[in-house]
């Protein structure tokens, strides 16, 4: 068995010391940056969500399809389609106009234009619509 001097001993409680403290901070500063990431992740999703208006059209859908008669008959158009437009009216926030061919009470296929105020809620991540006018 070997035997240390005093001085050796310090020196490895030295390292020891240097040891625990550099693993520390890797396992500080992996999860913050691993913290980091996923709060970058977040603010860009949202701030994807905040922005498009393809996607405020597609969810206006949701809202005008409880509006109808016939709501099963409901036909949209594509977002890229004529008559279809969504624009910017704040942060989050949507004026989607566009159309949708259903039947009314009486089992006629009618074309109705609509406009609907769409805001995407990021805290809950989900979609209002106010407004609609058909």
């Amino acid at each position: 068995m070997q035997k240390y001097t005093s001085l050796q001993k310090v020196a490895l409680g030295v390292v020891a010391i240097c040891a625990v403290f550099i693993v520390g901070l890797v396992v500080a500063f992996g999860d913050d940056h691993q913290a980091r990431e996923q709060q970058k992740d977040t603010a860009e999703k949202i701030e994807r969500n905040c922005t498009d208006k393809g996607m405020a059209f597609i969810m206006s859908r949701n809202f005008v399809k409880k509006a109808l008669a016939a709501p099963s008959t409901a036909d949209f158009p594509s977002f890229t389609d004529d008559g279809v437009s969504a624009s910017q009216a704040g942060r989050c926030k949507f004026r989607v106009s566009a159309y949708v061919d259903a039947q009314n009470s009486f089992g006629a296929m009618l074309r109705t234009r609509y406009t609907i105020d769409m805001e995407y809620l990021p805290d809950s991540k989900s979609w209002r619509g106010t407004n609609l006018k058909m």
